[in-house]
């Protein structure tokens, strides 16, 4: 399946569904996918002083710092054939993520677009509270994540939208119609 786009970049809450629509449109398109949160969940188990701290930050909520995310993400594309599309979930969520991530795809003459997942604060409270995952899915961790969201997120997105490189959608349909939303927007 053809797209103009060899990157794409699903942003939104926690709980938006952008795990879901990454592993979709991964075995639509055939494109490797990279999960930010997925990479510090390996390094939040590892025994090491980088696992450890990483541990600190991530149950209790925070972003961790934007230059581990930037380490990751620059590893991932620069490891890329040429032509290989990729798929990033919940990358480039604070600013300077953002720059960093229009800056290395503009050098490489990656064409990328940003699919935000727009859902509720309340859709995600539920959506979370149901999932339950281990301790991390408390009420007090989902509003500390969302308070996150609010205080970084959105300025990475609003310098993607600077960029022309945003196209949102209602994330609190069902998975298959978020899925033929985004399919719909891609042109494809």
């Amino acid at each position: 399946m053809n797209t103009k786009y060899d990157t794409l970049l699903l942003l939104g809450k926690t709980g938006s569904g952008k795990g879901t629509q990454a592993h979709l449109l991964a075995e639509k398109l055939g494109y490797q996918l990279f999960s930010t949160g997925d990479e510090f969940r390996k390094l939040r188990g590892e025994p090491t002083p980088l696992g450890k701290r990483v541990k600190e930050d991530y149950d209790t909520g925070a972003l961790l710092p934007h230059w581990i995310a930037s380490h990751l993400l620059q590893h991932a594309l620069f490891n890329l054939e040429q032509g290989q599309g990729i798929i990033f979930e919940g990358t480039a969520r604070k600013e300077p993520e953002a720059k960093m991530m229009h800056d290395v795809c503009m050098w490489l003459n990656r064409s990328y677009v940003v699919i935000n997942l727009e859902v509720s604060d309340e859709e995600v409270i539920r959506r979370q509270l149901a999932r339950g995952r281990d301790l991390l899915d408390t009420k007090e961790k989902i509003t500390e994540r969302l308070d996150q969201y609010g205080k970084y997120t959105l300025d990475a997105i609003a310098f993607f939208r600077e960029q022309g490189h945003v196209i949102d959608v209602n994330g609190e349909q069902s998975p298959e119609d978020v899925h033929a939303a985004i399919l719909k927007e891609l042109q494809m």
